[in-house]
């Protein structure tokens, strides 16, 4: 007779190494797997020069086996690029770390080429949106963690949200609103110059 899990049971990510960008949180375990014809091992590894938020130096991922991999719990907030052999259609792929999760009612501070996650902890299913075009619809079960990147095209400016149940009830205390995100330029590197 087979268990039920718990609703809020966490379930392993398995993740495609082809994937970019590939959006993961601090002290995440997930599964490496792949879309490569059955046989193919996919070697996984940093591309040069850059920090690597995983806890291995690099990985080796056969179609039909998945491969754990954890990201380390210092590198929240860490975007770097990495690449797999054989080659994936986008080369270098992009690894971004978020930089916090947050509760669906809070404001976020974030830069473009960031990421970051919503925790959903409020006892029901959440449906969080922007009120423009940014972000789009998400739909965020109790329990949770839905990761977003910023992609650098996204304007920096606020976004206000609108979360709410499904049935379209307000889900944030009526003294804090709605709450929005804050998309910001990442600061210039300082040249020899400056």
């Amino acid at each position: 007779m087979a268990t039920a899990k718990h609703p809020l049971e966490q379930t392993t990510r398995q993740i495609d190494a082809y994937t970019t960008p590939l959006k993961v949180y601090a002290g995440e375990t997930f599964e490496w797997t792949t879309t490569a014809p059955a046989g193919t091992t996919v070697s996984i590894q940093p591309a040069a020069g850059q920090s690597w938020p995983l806890t291995q130096s690099s990985y080796s991922v056969t179609a039909g086996s998945p491969t754990p991999a954890t990201v380390n719990t210092t590198g929240a907030g860490q975007v770097a690029q990495f690449q797999c052999t054989p080659a994936a259609p986008t080369s270098p792929q992009t690894i971004a770390v978020a930089t916090r999760l947050y509760a669906p009612c809070n404001d976020i501070n974030i830069q473009q080429g960031q990421c970051f996650g919503w925790q959903n902890n409020t006892g029901k299913k959440v449906h969080i949106k922007g009120t423009g075009n940014w972000p789009k619809l998400h739909e965020i079960d109790n329990g949770a963690i839905v990761l977003v990147y910023v992609d650098a095209n996204v304007a920096a400016a606020p976004y206000p949200l609108t979360v709410s149940e499904p049935n379209g009830n307000g889900v944030c205390p009526d003294l804090a609103g709605n709450p929005k995100i804050i998309v910001t330029v990442p600061p210039m590197a300082k040249g020899k110059y400056s």
